[in-house]
């Protein structure tokens, strides 16, 4: 999961078609939905399924068969302990008519026949607006985004500064309407206290001590419940959770998280409502 995570950090920004390449062979993803039971001989179809829906075309934009030929291009992947690896052996090399092209579709074919779909450009539109602009995302911006990922080769990072430079990410509409995730609230609450390092004699809150204050508010780290990852928004913000914001708060302010007695009074105010909005 570290390693999947240091490939989101280092593609993330860029070309869309290099991360999801990526991504079909990340070990931890493919573990997680079954690669190694997908074979030649008996395909499974977790992978398809996913790759389609979320992380591509969404729902509407395939069919159930398109989902099983795509399961077919998959096949021959193994996960092993040094990595993944193609046993060509066990990969299906016939025809498949995926999204009604035919061809000996391959994981690389796959990839790109979904990432030229009009479909992916308007998810990955939604998908950039929905988290820098809040919801509801009027279609408009959506149809904007997705015209402007077509024209830039659907360039992550090039469509998210064309966001964030708009007036309307700056308005009253987005500005502090966000949900804060417990990363978030407890790196961003040690970082402006300046307790994220040994410095100038402060203690630092040690990296462990800090993951089990976001697990405690519902984010264990490096373990999401599912590949859609965790949820954000409202759900962040439950009555058990809540109580462990304040908890963590006050554990901060007076100085508890970092084994000293030098108190940090300003970092109750992690614990207010506002606190809570990014």
């Amino acid at each position: 999961m570290w390693n999947q995570n240091q490939l989101f950090r280092s593609l993330g920004c860029g070309r869309f078609a290099d991360l999801l390449k990526a991504v079909l062979l990340d070990r931890a993803m493919l573990v997680w939905l079954d690669a190694d039971s997908n074979r030649a001989s008996h395909p499974n179809e977790n992978l398809a399924r996913e790759l389609m829906e979320l992380f591509t075309l969404g729902e509407g934009n395939y069919t159930e068969k398109d989902v099983q030929e795509a399961a077919r291009a998959l096949t021959g992947w193994r996960v092993g302990d040094s990595g993944v690896t193609f046993n060509r052996f066990e990969h299906d090399g016939g025809l498949k008519t995926i999204l009604g092209v035919t061809a000996a579709h391959d994981l690389a074919s796959l990839a790109d026949l979904l990432i030229a779909q009009r479909a992916t450009a308007e998810r990955l539109a939604w998908r950039i607006c929905d988290h820098f602009l809040g919801t509801p995302v009027p279609q408009v911006a959506i149809d904007q985004l997705a015209k402007i990922l077509r024209e830039l080769d659907l360039h992550i990072g090039k469509a998210v500064a064309q966001v964030v430079r708009s007036e309307r990410f700056f308005s009253n509409d987005v500005v502090g309407q966000r949900f804060r995730s417990p990363v978030s609230l407890v790196v961003g609450g040690i970082r402006e206290l300046g307790l994220h390092e040994d410095t100038s004699g402060k203690a630092a809150v040690s990296p462990q001590l800090a993951a089990s204050w976001m697990e405690a508010m519902g984010q264990h780290l490096f373990h999401p419940p599912g590949v859609a990852g965790w949820q954000g928004g409202k759900s962040w913000l439950g009555s058990q959770s809540m109580i462990q914001r304040a908890a963590f708060a006050k554990s901060l302010s007076e100085g508890e998280l970092t084994g000293g007695n030098e108190e940090h009074p300003t970092a109750i105010q992690l614990a207010s409502g506002q606190s809570q909005l990014d």
